[in-house]
């Protein structure tokens, strides 16, 4: 099929691929040239969010503890969960030690068949 250019640059896309491809107006594009030739991808715009003031407040912090290094990473998942594991006994020795009773919550999820 060959189509023409206008005299302000604009491409009108025949309706019968529109159709078939189901294209609408004001649908958007990203536009391409590979091996001298055009390529045209749809695409969605995705609005930027908007972050309530306690959210920038968050995202502050957490830019600030990265840039001060004050957080932890781990090479595999698996070490993550341990170390949670971890902080979750510890966290439940200290409610034992305060109430008198306390549940892992891993331990409790595991039990009741949610993990």
């Amino acid at each position: 099929m060959v189509v023409s250019v206008n005299s302000r640059g604009t491409l009108t896309l025949p309706s019968d691929i529109r159709k078939k491809l189901n294209i609408k107006e004001g649908d958007h594009f990203q536009i391409d040239i590979k091996a001298g030739k055009i390529i045209i991808t749809p695409v969605v715009i995705v609005p930027k969010a908007r972050l309530s003031e306690k959210g920038k407040l968050k995202e502050k912090q957490a830019s600030e503890d990265i840039k001060l290094k004050r957080v932890k990473s781990f090479e595999t998942s698996e070490a993550l969960l341990k170390e949670l594991d971890e902080l979750d006994n510890k966290a439940c020795d200290i409610a034992k030690k305060e109430t008198g009773k306390a549940i892992p919550y891993r331990k409790l999820r595991k039990e009741l068949g949610l993990d």
